[in-house]
């Protein structure tokens, strides 16, 4: 065979490569994907103790990059929340031990919209905390922008953030639907203050609403929204 026929035959097998068809399809569920979180490095973060970022920095925790910060708040387009409890040990670091629906319902079997901050595991007896929290599924205004495929992100609230989480619920949940408009109608801003108490001084987030979504903003939203609807997902709990 002659060195133009191996040309050509690569060349062939090149633009094969570069089809994307070519590979075939992979079905895949909601329950296959893996959700990232946006993620406040604090001043004892293990990120920041590495150097790999510092104290205020927002971090994609699956790819450990640095996606906004104190002087650099990052818009986002929140489109789904839910409302769990986080499950904590009482000691060491408080551990995460899992995540419950909260069921506000008192008619319903699993109404739990009032259980105690400290508790004790009923299997185990350990000492246990339960914070409330709202985890927000969003899309970011820059990928959209850019035209970039990519994964949501969940934004957590709970704690000295849980104010912030209210208030983006008012927003999307009752000021939205008064006015005719989807949950996703308006873009915010994530941005980050510093509070102090006498364990030390954390960054908190908080949120404003900046401007109406635009459509591909919508859109993307939705899509996203339509695919996470069975809420059979992963969150990635790391760090």
């Amino acid at each position: 065979m002659d060195t133009n026929s191996l040309s050509v035959k690569a060349s062939s097998e090149v633009a094969n490569m570069a089809d994307v068809s070519a590979w075939g399809s992979q079905e895949l569920s909601s329950q296959d994907i893996v959700i990232p979180r946006l993620l406040i490095m604090q001043g004892m973060s293990e990120m920041v103790t590495e150097g790999k970022a510092k104290f205020g920095d927002i971090i994609d925790n699956l790819e450990e990059a640095v996606v906004g910060s104190f002087d650099t708040p990052v818009e986002i387009i929140p489109f789904k929340l839910e409302r769990v409890w986080r499950v904590q040990k009482a000691s060491g670091k408080g551990e995460l031990i899992r995540t419950i629906p909260i069921v506000s319902n008192p008619e319903s079997p699993d109404f739990n919209d009032n259980m105690p901050y400290d508790d004790a595991d009923k299997e185990t007896g350990e000492a246990i905390r339960n914070f409330r929290a709202f985890r927000y599924y969003v899309v970011l205004a820059k990928d959209v922008e850019e035209g970039t495929f990519t994964l949501p992100y969940m934004v957590e609230f709970k704690s000295t953030s849980l104010k912030a989480g209210k208030k983006l619920a008012t927003t999307m949940y009752t000021k939205n639907r008064a006015a005719g408009l989807s949950p996703a109608a308006r873009v915010f801003e994530l941005s980050l203050s510093k509070q102090s108490n006498d364990n030390g001084t954390f960054a908190v987030f908080d949120v404003k609403a900046t401007r109406a979504s635009n459509k591909d903003e919508q859109s993307h939203a939705f899509d996203w929204f339509k695919q996470l609807g069975g809420g059979n997902f992963k969150v990635s709990e790391e760090g």
